[in-house]
């Protein structure tokens, strides 16, 4: 994953970065192959009134004209926060990251030079130095369970069979754990482009939080190493399971 976050930090530069995005997909997104659902969630991303765009274009218009008050900063941090990031466990919600990640980052129909105009940069999956057939760490399968649980928190434990340790092997650049949600009588698992990123492993530890609207569903996970190198690598996904 690049080192240098496409999406600037500084609201200015922000405003200016997402108007660009949004003007230049307008006059490409017609030829993208996007389904009717994703041309709704982007007109509930662009054009929906005080919601995600419209919401940020609102404030932003109140605060960078003038000095805010603390009711107003505090908006525009909730309307970014919602316009930039949304939330990704919920597939029904939208926001800049989630839209690009479902719909341009993997779009062979999205070209490198309308990528450039948007001023977006995505990862690539590629064969790096540290490959799974390279690696040192011999065994590649994941194992999870579930150590603690409280209201809307779960303590877990990911760890690579056949390993003692919990540090990441030699290569390893992380282990990051993807999640879907189904109804609590569901048994089958979810097809794996349901699940979404939800989390990185640390010494082993993998400590989901839930809201109140996932309470009584049934969480899916499965995890994934990532290999170092210039270009980082996933391996295939674990079997889904429900740790």
């Amino acid at each position: 994953m690049p080192s240098k976050d496409f999406i600037p930090h500084d609201c200015h530069l922000f405003n200016d970065w997402q108007n660009n995005l949004i003007n230049v997909a307008n006059s490409h997104i017609e030829s993208w192959g996007l389904t009717n659902l994703a041309l709704e969630e982007w007109t509930l991303l662009t054009m929906t009134e005080r919601k995600k765009k419209k919401r940020w274009e609102a404030i932003w218009f109140v605060v960078s004209k003038k000095d805010s008050k603390s009711s107003e900063k505090t908006e525009l941090r909730s309307a970014r926060k919602d316009y930039e990031n949304g939330n990704p466990r919920n597939p029904k919600d939208t926001s800049l990251r989630l839209f690009i990640t479902r719909y341009i980052r993997d779009n062979t129909k999205v070209t490198t030079q309308q990528k450039a105009e948007m001023r977006v940069t995505v990862p690539i999956d590629s064969q790096s130095s540290a490959s799974p057939t390279t690696s040192k760490n011999a065994q590649k399968e994941l194992q999870g369970s579930v150590t603690m649980i409280k209201h809307l928190y779960h303590q877990s434990i990911v760890k690579v069979i056949g390993r003692k340790s919990l540090a990441l092997g030699e290569g390893v650049y992380s282990i990051r754990v993807f999640i879907a949600f189904t109804q609590a009588t569901d048994k089958t698992p979810p097809s794996i482009e349901k699940f979404k990123l939800d989390g990185t492993v640390s010494l082993g530890k993998y400590p989901p939080t839930f809201t109140e609207e996932e309470e009584c569903l049934r969480a899916w996970y499965y995890a994934r190493i990532v290999f170092k190198g210039r270009k980082k690598r996933y391996v295939p996904p674990a079997n889904p399971g429900t740790l």
